[in-house]
This record gives C-alpha cells, structure tokens and sequence, in this order.
C-alpha cells in the first residue's frame, strides 16, 4: 500500500501546536491591523485566549480532520473575517500563508 496509516497526535501535542499558531497569528494581527481594533478584537478573538469548551470543540475538530487540514482552514477563515478590517488586506493574506507555509515547515506535521 502507498499511502500510510495517519498518525494519532496526542492532546498535549495539538494544544502546543493551538499556542503556537496563537502566537503567530497575534504577531501578524499587531502588524496589519489598526490600533482600535486591535484592542477590540483579543476579546473575542480566535488568537485570543479559548475557553475549554471551545478547546474541546478544536480539538474533535482537529482529531477528525487532521492538524494540517485545520491549520489552513484557520488561516482561510481569519482571511475572510479579518481582511475587510486590515489595512492592507491582500499583504495580511500574503503574509498568514507565508506564515502558515513556514509554520507547518518547523512543525513537521502532517
């Protein structure tokens, strides 16, 4: 058989992996966003801090889907929710995929 059999990643492994891209996705958001709604937004947010129940949810999420699937399905999300207030959309657009590509390069996942 070609294809092999995918791996099960453990909680704490997928948990590690949610900071992480966190992390990154509030370093971008400082840069593309203005300042009002920068403020406005950890709130709410996805890049913010996430409630255990919605943890929960994101980890059935990422379990069924795969962390790869979900991580560029995040990033098309954030694309479309975010990029009408950013602004320069196309460059915050540009800059979550290059993040996203390097991201997924030194975590080794799949």
């Amino acid at each position: 058989m070609l294809f092999g059999k995918r791996k099960e990643l453990d909680e704490e492994k997928i948990e590690q992996v949610m900071e992480d891209f966190t992390k990154v996705l509030s370093k971008l958001m400082e840069k593309h966003l203005p300042r009002r709604m920068r403020r406005a937004m950890p709130k709410k947010s996805k890049w913010g801090k996430i409630n255990d129940k919605e943890k929960k949810e994101e980890l059935t999420k990422i379990k069924k889907k795969g962390l790869n699937s979900w991580l560029s399905e995040t990033v098309y999300e954030i694309c479309q929710e975010v990029g009408s207030f950013a602004n320069d959309p196309d460059a915050l657009e540009k800059d979550l995929k290059a993040s996203l590509k390097e991201f997924k390069k030194t975590g080794r996942f799949r």
